[in-house]
């Protein structure tokens, strides 16, 4: 049977979503990245309002626990002094 797959985080590009499952991987974490930017032209057609956070960052539901506390240690360090998160350098 496959494992089931959960949703850690939502983001706005795929390059974002990549960056944080390269982490993840780093820690020894699978992860996927899911673009449901394909199917975005429907749900525009129904909620016209701008449509955001379309992918995805997926990780075995045994993993979860782990691989937030694994983002929320980078994230932390990415905000540093500045107060808010960069993905450069």
């Amino acid at each position: 049977m496959p494992e089931r797959m959960v949703t850690l985080l939502w983001f706005d590009s795929f390059e974002q979503a990549e960056y944080y499952k390269e982490q993840l991987e780093d820690a020894g974490i699978d992860a996927a990245v899911v673009d449901d930017r394909e199917d975005s032209e429907e749900l525009e057609t129904e909620f016209p309002a701008q449509i955001t956070g379309l992918v995805r960052l997926m990780v075995a539901e045994r993993d979860a626990m782990q691989a937030g506390q694994v983002l929320e240690e980078k994230i932390d360090k990415l905000m540093g002094e500045s107060g808010s998160p960069s993905i450069e350098g």
